[in-house]
């Protein structure tokens, strides 16, 4: 099995809604068990170097109440911060206000459980077109969380590489099957 067929299936996907702001939002919500303990996924989700490692460049205050950024992507507020299991942020992206929560329990063992969601304000027949991308986004992304915890080097250089391409395809139809499976009209 190749690691990209490995990976869709470790990865649960749902489709979710979520108050943002007195808003009707919609959400993608990822759940994988990750090799490492806890604290380990912790701060390697929560600290800007080990952010900088795996994920894009983030800057700003990181703390309760602080302004971050995500180079080219998203920026926002940090809402929660409460260590080692939930960190929660606005996260303003494509012009829409959103949220983005991680929530992180202790698995088997040494594993985590890392459950992630992502809620935007928009109407379901509009989610239903983005939410793959989104979702597709978030799993290629969380598959550099799952390297770097490995302890793998990553060549950020090559992003994104013609394995990405391939991982991100065939989320995004896993995240239709999703949806169609839901009955979210689109």
């Amino acid at each position: 099995m190749t690691e990209t067929a490995s990976w869709l299936d470790t990865v649960t996907r749902e489709i979710g809604t979520r108050n943002i702001a007195g808003s009707a939002g919609c959400s993608v919500r990822i759940r994988r068990n990750f090799p490492a303990p806890i604290e380990t996924v912790w701060k390697a989700c929560t600290t800007r170097e080990q952010i900088n490692l795996w994920f894009l460049p983030v800057t700003g205050d990181l703390r309760v109440g602080g302004k971050y950024q995500l180079e080219s992507y998203a920026e926002g507020e940090i809402l929660r911060c409460e260590a080692p299991d939930l960190l929660s942020v606005t996260m303003a992206f494509q012009g829409g206000p959103g949220e983005a929560e991680l929530r992180l329990t202790g698995g088997s063992g040494d594993e985590t459980v890392l459950q992630f969601e992502h809620a935007m304000v928009f109407d379901t027949a509009a989610w239903s077109a983005i939410a793959p991308e989104i979702g597709a986004a978030w799993e290629v992304a969380l598959k550099y969380l799952d390297v770097h915890l490995r302890g793998e080097p990553i060549d950020k250089s090559t992003f994104p590489t013609p394995e990405d391409d391939e991982l991100s395809g065939l989320c995004k139809k896993e995240w239709v099957a999703v949806i169609a499976a839901t009955g979210v009209a689109g």
